[in-house]
């Protein structure tokens, strides 16, 4: 196998994805026609593909092809949804799907840290522009936020919580792990069956340790990703 052609052929994919002739979430032409089309072995070819996989810029679909992935939206542990998502130029959008004041006992999130107490439990939509990108299930005790309305969710809950009740989030306890997406999320997400996607559980304290509220998050593999820094043994936020 030729190095050379190894490394022009991802220079040209790069390429043809920098200036949009593979347009992000679409298809790039199968490793027969590329090989065709650059006289290069299927080998290369494939080894290629299989190295822009494995960076990211590529993922594979059994049955469909090889896809180019989506721009990446980034967020670490105390940055708000809202902002990761203005920080790429796009649009940040919230529907709250469902809203109800409930018992923290009547949830398996809420049910020992709350115990006893009326919680708000919402549903929300997230989206960039008009894309879905996660779908959120919130947590917030009705001791920290008396009189919450519904529309005050279609928002940052970050924000919320600071301006209107005076809570700001200094730490965060979160535990992150990979799936596939569950058929009930599938059409609200807008992806393939099986598709990858992270689910994040998220815990907001004050600087004083008060628990704030609880987060129950599924974000799209191919859109989101988090990014954290461990300094001296302790997990931090990215800068």
């Amino acid at each position: 196998m030729s190095e050379n052609k190894f490394a022009a052929l991802e220079k040209k994919i790069l390429n043809r994805i920098k200036d949009g002739t593979y347009p992000a979430g679409q298809p790039i032409p199968s490793e027969r026609i590329l090989a065709q089309n650059e006289g290069m072995s299927r080998m290369t070819v494939r080894q290629a593909i299989s190295d822009l996989v494995q960076q990211g810029v590529l993922f594979r679909q059994q049955g469909r092809g090889t896809f180019v992935s989506a721009n990446k939206f980034t967020e670490n542990n105390l940055m708000s949804f809202s902002k990761a998502i203005a920080n790429k130029g796009k649009l940040p959008k919230t529907t709250v799907l469902s809203f109800a004041l409930a018992s923290a006992d009547d949830y398996p999130e809420t049910e020992q840290l709350f115990a006893g107490q009326k919680v708000y439990v919402a549903k929300r939509l997230r989206q960039a522009d008009d894309t879905p990108v996660a779908i959120e299930t919130v947590y917030i005790p009705f001791a920290h936020s008396p009189n919450l309305k519904k529309e005050m969710l279609e928002g940052s809950l970050h924000s919320l919580m600071q301006q209107r009740y005076e809570l700001e989030a200094k730490t965060c306890e979160l535990v992150v792990s990979a799936s596939l997406c569950t058929e009930a999320d599938q059409k609200t997400l807008a992806v393939q069956k099986h598709a990858p996607v992270l689910n994040i559980r998220s815990k907001y304290f004050t600087t004083s340790g008060e628990l704030i509220y609880i987060e129950k998050a599924v974000y799209r593999g191919d859109m989101y990703e988090y990014i954290l820094y461990t300094v001296k043994g302790q997990v931090t936020p990215a800068p």
